[in-house]
């Protein structure tokens, strides 16, 4: 059965839009994502969950944003507001998963999807600084993270 959930309403950087994902543990690595959109229409993409960071909370709730630099690679823009549980979509390339995952996570982010450069889902691995990281973080695929992001 499936152990953890995740919900996000998601937000672009001039609106919010009605997006609804969720993310459902399969194993210990892989993940399920549901993304429930506006019109009543579900998408399914898979994820994998990185090898560092805490694994995913039975149940969180919150707003996905985009934070600048698009690939996480140094500061990023803060989370909109500290009222609200938000998540941060990032590209993959320029660094370490674990530093694009710090850098969202010192913005105050509290969960990070990384959206792989290749249309498959890869293991994220530990570098330098994945001790400091204490929230989760999964990858998508190319088309997923394109299709949350357009």
């Amino acid at each position: 059965g499936y152990e953890s959930i995740i919900i996000l309403s998601m937000a672009s950087k001039k609106q919010i839009q009605l997006v609804l994902l969720l993310i459902h543990i399969i194993a210990m690595t892989r993940a399920r994502v549901y993304v429930m959109l506006p019109n009543n229409i579900t998408e399914v993409f898979d994820s994998q969950i990185a090898s560092f960071g805490p694994s995913i909370e039975p149940e969180l709730t919150g707003k996905l944003a985009y934070p600048w630099p698009n690939n996480g690679c140094n500061a990023v823009t803060k989370a909109p507001d500290d009222r609200s549980f938000w998540f941060a979509i990032v590209d993959r390339g320029d660094c370490n998963f674990d530093l694009k995952v710090l850098n969202c996570q010192e913005a105050n982010y509290r969960a990070v999807i990384v959206a792989n450069s290749k249309d498959s889902i890869e293991s994220m691995g530990a570098g330098n600084v994945a001790r400091s990281v204490i929230i989760s973080s999964v990858m998508v695929s190319r088309s997923a993270g394109y299709r949350k992001s357009g």
